[in-house]
């Protein structure tokens, strides 16, 4: 008899198993209220970051993303034996706001410990400023590797040069 009561307990609880998975839980909803599923209308793409840089063009037709920011003295030092030696340690320039230009669709690493800006901020008025928003750095490896140091920098005009000019961004 004991085995009897067990075969249909165990008859029972699989019959309710087996119904439940028939009828299906009711919490499932309608492929119409997934998200990307029974929508065949097209979605717009997120817009990009603001651009937050000026760009200079080379003589080649290379671009790279551009910060204007001024020079520190450590910016001074990592330029030892380039043009950074005859001009004094501060002023007023156009860094790298990228370690890496594009030219025609390939990515050019540009020479490690070339100063540049990593733009952390944004742009406060007409002018562009931002007080604090970039980060001091010099290029390592294709990337603009930051000591955390914050410097006030702004965005610049567009810069094409047609004719090769010795210094900073210079090869």
């Amino acid at each position: 008899m004991f085995l009897w009561m067990l075969n249909f307990r165990l008859l029972l609880v699989l019959a309710a198993s087996v119904g439940h998975v028939l009828a299906g839980p009711p919490s499932i909803p309608g492929n119409e209220s997934i998200p990307g599923c029974g929508d065949a209308g097209t979605t717009t793409a997120p817009e990009d970051n603001p651009k937050h840089y000026g760009t200079l063009t080379d003589k080649k037709g290379c671009t790279l993303p551009i910060i204007g920011t001024w020079m520190t003295a450590v910016d001074h030092q990592h330029l030892q034996g380039t043009r950074g030696e005859r001009r004094g340690p501060t002023g007023k320039v156009n860094l790298p706001a990228s370690c890496r230009k594009n030219c025609h669709g390939r990515q050019e690493i540009l020479r490690d410990g070339i100063p540049c800006r990593k733009v952390v901020g944004n742009p406060k008025g007409s002018k562009k400023h931002l007080k604090s928003g970039c980060l001091r750095g010099k290029c390592l490896a294709g990337q603009c590797v930051n000591d955390g140091r914050r410097i006030s920098c702004y965005v610049p005009r567009n810069i094409t040069d047609t004719e090769p000019t010795p210094g900073l961004l210079a090869e």
